[in-house]
């Protein structure tokens, strides 16, 4: 009895860590045992690509009139991909379509009002239907392996307002290196409908 114990839990870990391999040797991108132990052993130590002395602050997604909150950087996985063009901006425009993503993000796609069209680029003209994409972090299940970490124990509290609300987001300006660079505002510390 004691042997079926020992074989089925090692069965249970291997295919755990089976779950975490199979992704990194079909994509180098999207797994490695390195950001696995940092995850777990720093799970709050590093920076987003091009950022530099961010000083997140005790409050986990506060804005104060406009301003970002930096810790949920924390919350973001592999952040390196995202290449930061600035850390805080609030632009407005429409939501086109809300959908859940496998890393716990939502991507949502948003028609930029006509002062802020600048920001988007010919990968989001090509791959996003010309809209801004905004990802509020950890807002669902994580069933991506290489993003299970990065929301452990933390869930935004932030609401998502409906398709077609005219909306304020603030939050880092990114391009995501691993989709074309398309123009992301990722992570987000608020969106607020507009009246």
């Amino acid at each position: 009895m004691k042997a079926k114990v020992i074989i089925c839990t090692l069965f249970v870990i291997v295919s755990i860590i089976l779950v975490g391999l199979i992704p990194y040797l079909q994509n180098a991108n999207a797994f490695s045992i390195f950001d696995f132990f940092n995850r777990l052993l720093f799970p709050h130590k590093h920076e987003p690509a091009g950022v530099e002395n961010i000083t997140p602050n005790n409050n986990s997604s506060a804005v104060v009139s406009g301003k970002c909150d930096q810790s949920l950087w924390n919350h973001v996985y592999q952040s390196y991909r995202l290449q930061v063009v600035n850390r805080c901006i609030t632009v407005s425009g429409v939501v086109e379509s809300i959908r859940g993503e496998t890393d716990g993000d939502s991507h949502i796609r948003v028609k930029l009002d006509s002062q802020f069209t600048k920001l988007i680029n010919s990968a989001n003209i090509q791959g996003q239907f010309g809209d801004l994409v905004v990802e509020p972090i950890c807002q669902h299940s994580v069933i991506q392996p290489n993003a299970f970490f990065a929301c452990i124990n933390f869930h935004q509290n932030i609401n998502i307002p409906p398709i077609g609300t005219h909306v304020k987001v603030t939050g880092s300006y990114v391009l995501d290196t691993w989709h074309d660079k398309w123009a992301e505002i990722h992570p987000v510390t608020s969106i607020l409908p507009m009246r």
